[in-house]
């Protein structure tokens, strides 16, 4: 019975072991995002001016974060292939800026100044499977699975 019982206590303790481990590396995971703008949008440059600073001080070496100019040709089609992943997505809103995407989980459009601590409870919700906030549910849409 004394060998059975510490078995037991074993077993859940490796379980236990194992639900940490998990935990621990899915939000050690980089968060790729991919930021949208043109250069005359005030809120684009509010965005870096904010929320990238946020971001940064949020998520630190896990945010791999790129900027993509649409006053450039070419990144006018990577936007179209993004939105095509995007489940619900209408296509009235294409090439509207700033569009945040964060890879795997969602994309948003558009952003105010203070809606950076939305942006990074979505992150973290979307993450750890949990449903996001309703702040920034207006614009936007989640990637197909």
């Amino acid at each position: 019975m004394k060998k059975w019982l510490l078995s037991m206590i074993a077993f859940c303790f490796l379980i236990s072991l194992s639900g940490c481990t998990s935990t621990k590396q899915k939000n050690e995971e980089k968060i790729n995002m991919t930021v949208f703008t043109v250069s005359t949008c005030s809120n684009c440059k509010a965005f870096k001016e904010y929320a990238i600073p946020a971001l940064e001080n949020e998520f630190g070496d896990q945010l791999v974060l790129t900027i993509k100019d649409l006053d450039e040709d070419e990144n006018g089609a990577l936007y179209d292939q993004i939105t095509s992943q995007l489940a619900d997505y209408d296509t009235v809103y294409s090439r509207m800026v700033p569009f945040i995407v964060v890879e795997g989980y969602f994309a948003v459009l558009a952003y105010n100044k203070g809606e950076e601590t939305a942006l990074i409870s979505d992150i973290k919700a979307a993450r750890d499977g949990k449903p996001l906030g309703d702040t920034l549910s207006n614009g936007r849409w989640l990637f197909k699975e």
